[in-house]
């Protein structure tokens, strides 16, 4: 008899399935693999260019603190590589909670406040913004948290802000502007910066693509936007950018807001 009338109690096997079932049970069990294989590879992405901005930043006042002999520059450098370690800290915190985490529904996030993420992005990278003598803007908050992953909403304005100082134009003072908006159930991260920009006529199509890199940058991986964009799009947001050479860059990140954080604060 071809078709199966009654299922074993100890439940069904392979050998138990019609071709087609067999079939849709395999390619069900790939699929998962595939995604596992995918929160994978994010993971390590995250690991190896994230935790490396925390460690160049403390590796800078380090090396800073051992060149000083001025008592009040040792306490302002070792109250900052505090804060770095702290913030290290919590990102790897955030790293194991993402390695522990089974759900990964909308309903089982937490609310981040983005002034907080903002503020420890720019603790980490004090050394990097000191060094590039970069002035940071910060418009009003236009709203106040997000549902999400926070190792994820850590990435994502770390890499950019990491962008924004990393192709600073030569010859002026690196301004990067912050800013955060409110349109419709749409919660906005504009990051904006007076830098190298890029030609994005040339170069659009693969602005976040894997290892894509645009300037003549020794620190250039073409890492940091592919991860960012894949991020974004895990929370169900995307990402554009808008960029003239010589002028500047702005990118713009855009959240689906929920009823509990889309009230003004």
């Amino acid at each position: 008899m071809d078709a199966i009338e009654k299922l074993p109690e100890e439940g069904l096997t392979f050998q138990d399935l019609k071709e087609e079932e067999t079939l849709a049970a395999f390619k069900a069990v790939m699929d998962e693999l595939s995604n596992q294989n995918e929160r994978l590879q994010q993971f390590a992405h995250i690991v190896s260019h994230n935790l490396r901005s925390h460690s160049g930043n403390l590796e800078l006042m380090l090396k800073m603190l051992r060149e000083t002999d001025d008592k009040d520059e040792r306490e302002l450098f070792l109250s900052q590589i505090e804060n770095i370690s702290t913030s290290l800290s919590e990102t790897i915190h955030n790293l194991t909670a993402v390695i522990q985490q089974n759900e990964h529904t909308a309903g089982s996030k937490a609310a981040i406040p983005i002034g907080f993420v903002i503020q420890k992005v720019l603790n980490t990278l004090k050394a990097d913004i000191d060094s590039a003598g970069a002035k940071i803007i910060i418009s009003e908050y236009g709203w106040k948290d997000l549902h999400c992953e926070p190792a994820y909403l850590d990435s994502i304005v770390l890499n950019l802000l990491c962008n924004a100082i990393k192709y600073r134009h030569p010859d002026r003072i690196p301004e990067i502007h912050i800013e955060t908006a409110l349109e419709g159930n749409k919660k906005l991260l504009k990051i904006r910066d007076n830098g190298l920009g890029i030609d994005l006529d040339l170069y659009g199509d693969k602005l976040f693509g894997l290892f894509k890199t645009f300037h003549k940058n020794k620190d250039a991986r073409g890492v940091g936007l592919f991860i960012t964009k894949n991020q974004v799009e895990a929370m169900g947001g995307r990402i554009s950018a808008e960029s003239t050479p010589g002028v500047g860059s702005k990118f713009t990140v855009e959240f689906i807001a929920d009823y509990s954080s889309s009230r003004q604060p």
